[in-house]
């Protein structure tokens, strides 16, 4: 009996071999151009980034492995080159680090072939099998004492080397072999100096490629063995996070979007994924880890926004202090002069840029500036907004505004009124003693504060905080009436 059971997993283990060998081959044969063999490893190239990138996939893939990036080495870009100074001719002033041109290049276990065509060395990338040990942590064996890596010491690896390959500036056309030097300078002399010109005709991004073969591989299993050690797909991930935030966090329902991502990811594979690789089909104790992380993360991120409420925002009018009628901060303070003439806090130094698109000659409305835009400061960063506000005698006090927050709550949505209560606390009630100069001007910006207030607190969708912000809307604007506006 054991000698049977013997020969079904060696029969099962040589299938799986036979399985993974045929994966490889096909992809390197679909994506390798002039593919060599030398021994256990294949050499080839591929042009461009994306079918790089595709062929890395695919072959990860196909033996149900992965080669996580160990070193990558890159020189100065092609495109990172100084522009030509007028004044110095046209030419481009020598720097370090400046790429020397080549034909072909032996160093490394990579060599680049000579094909009659200049190149220019871009960088290399070492891709190691993710089942080698990490060296620079050794685990304490705690049987023998001492440290061993814990893992296995496969050594299957990939290399990657990229250049930059002048298809243009090609030495093909000569005659006796003598000529062949003489030609090539020639192309070199001509290349440098389009390139110190800025002239050169745009170079093909070429990577030479060295990958192993399933034989390279030692001391782990490959194929259908090797699924359970696969990490979950980035793109997997990413989609699990937007079902949380779009509320659907049941674990069948979310493995069913996922299967539905899958086919996306795989729409233009050359190979299928093993159906135990865990990157390309996760466990259900997978998704329910990384639904869980993200339910966290936003409940995290709800409560940052909740925890306006929990504190003296929802304070009562009483709570806030009336500043001293002398000063003229009132409604002028978040005006357009206000916001655009720098008197934006720091705290919102990261909008300059939007800001800087208005001109001080430019009117502009107070909601378009203070509710629209401080609104989306707030809905983005969860942190109330300060500006200074200008006072009478020209000086400077904070001014926090609190627009009305979005708060997420499962599949409905709830709009704080902290927002709108902070506002109503901290707008300060106006007198006749600064309105003499300009009654119309002050009349108009009151009841545009009113109106404003009001269409805020019609977003409210919580009944009972409307009805405690309506009455304090409505005090307000009989306040306001009484004291600014003429008796009817």
């Amino acid at each position: 009996m054991a000698d049977a059971g013997s020969d079904d997993r060696l029969e099962t283990e040589t299938l799986a071999e036979n399985i993974v060998s045929s994966n490889v081959s096909k992809v390197i044969s679909h994506y390798l151009q002039s593919p060599e063999r030398q021994g256990s490893y294949v050499i080839g190239y591929v042009d461009g980034k994306a079918r790089l990138d595709a062929f890395l996939e695919d072959f990860d893939r196909a033996g149900c492995t992965g080669f996580p990036l160990r070193s990558s080495n890159s020189r100065a870009k092609y495109g990172s080159r100084p522009k030509p100074v007028l004044d110095s001719g046209g030419r481009l002033p020598r720097y370090a680090g400046e790429e020397r041109i080549v034909w072909s290049s032996n160093s490394g276990k990579v060599p680049i072939p000579d094909t009659a065509t200049p190149f220019i060395m871009s960088g290399t990338r070492h891709h190691h099998c993710m089942f080698i040990s990490d060296k620079k942590k050794p685990q304490l064996n705690k049987r023998s004492g001492t440290d061993s890596f814990g893992r296995s010491m496969c050594k299957a690896e990939i290399h990657v080397r990229e250049i930059r390959l002048f298809l243009g500036y090609s030495a093909t056309e000569y005659g006796p072999s003598n000529q062949k030097a003489s030609l090539r300078k020639r192309r070199v002399n001509r290349l440098t100096a389009d390139l110190r010109c800025g002239k050169a005709l745009p170079p093909v991004t070429r990577y030479h490629i060295r990958v192993p073969l399933p034989e390279a591989h030692s001391d782990h299993p490959l194929g259908k063995a090797a699924g359970c050690f696969q990490k979950v797909h980035p793109a997997l991930i990413s989609k699990m996070g937007q079902l949380v935030q779009a509320g659907i966090s049941d674990f069948p329902n979310v493995q069913q979007y996922l299967r539905a991502c899958t086919e996306e990811l795989l729409e233009n594979a050359v190979v299928r994924p093993f159906p135990t690789d865990r990157r390309y089909h996760p466990l259900m104790k997978d998704i329910q880890n990384h639904v869980w992380r993200f339910k966290f993360k936003l409940k995290e991120d709800q409560a940052r926004i909740i925890d306006l409420e929990e504190h003296d925002y929802l304070g009562s009018m009483e709570d806030f202090p009336i500043p001293d009628p002398s000063d003229s901060v009132t409604l002028s303070s978040m005006t357009t002069q206000a916001i655009v003439g720098g008197g934006l806090h720091t705290s919102l130094c990261g909008y300059d840029n939007e800001i800087d698109d208005l001109s001080d000659d430019e009117s502009c409305s107070r909601p378009n500036i203070s509710s629209s835009f401080l609104q989306q400061h707030t809905i983005q960063t969860g942190n109330p907004v300060a500006i200074d506000c200008v006072l009478g005698d020209g000086s400077t006090i904070p001014y926090m505004l609190t627009p009305v927050e979005m708060v997420s709550v499962g599949s409905e949505t709830e709009i704080s009124t902290a927002g709108v209560q902070r506002h109503l606390g901290a707008t300060p009630m106006l007198s006749n003693s600064f309105l003499d100069e300009d009654a119309e001007y002050w009349q108009k910006a009151a009841m545009a504060e009113i109106e404003r207030l009001q269409a805020l607190t019609s977003l409210c969708t919580n009944a009972a905080k409307l009805k405690e912000v309506s009455e304090k809307v409505n005090h307000m604007w009989l306040s306001l009436k009484k004291e600014i506006l003429p008796d009817d």
